[in-house]
């Protein structure tokens, strides 16, 4: 079987994962222009500890206070291009979309659920999306 056929045929066994917007492509994201917070769980989805990625600072002269850092996520089709409205990426996103309620919330736990749900879904996203639904990132973070 040759390439083109393999890539086809691979689309059609993918076809269902394609429509329920699965992530399909990766953008990144860089702590220019505000801190980042880190949220460690387990394997359960219990939370373990946190840690602040700082805003990144030059000095006067040009040289890194704190450097820089670009970190890699996924993103649907349509979190791709969401400047037009409400649109959560999977699995890591802005505060707005995790903080436990208002209309991102619920869009990003009802996408993380589906997700969570589909039958090749890693451990890792399972354990998320148990994080994300106890609500808890506002307390976990203040404390």
């Amino acid at each position: 079987m040759g390439f083109w056929q393999n890539l086809a045929d691979s689309y059609e066994r993918n076809t269902d994962a394609l429509k329920s917007g699965y992530p399909l492509s990766t953008t990144t994201i860089s702590n220019n222009t505000e801190w980042i917070a880190v949220i460690i769980i387990d394997g359960d989805g219990k939370f373990q500890r946190c840690y602040k990625i700082e805003k990144s600072k030059k000095d006067k002269n040009g040289n890194d206070i704190v450097a820089s850092e670009q970190i890699c996520l996924p993103v649907t089709e349509q979190s791709m291009g969401r400047s037009s409205g409400p649109c959560p990426h999977p699995v890591f996103d802005q505060y707005e979309y995790l903080q436990g309620s208002g209309e991102k919330f619920d869009l990003y736990i009802e996408q993380l659920k589906e997700f969570a749900s589909f039958p090749d879904a890693t451990p890792q996203v399972k354990a998320i999306y148990e994080y994300i639904k106890g609500k808890s990132i506002v307390d976990d973070l203040s404390n």
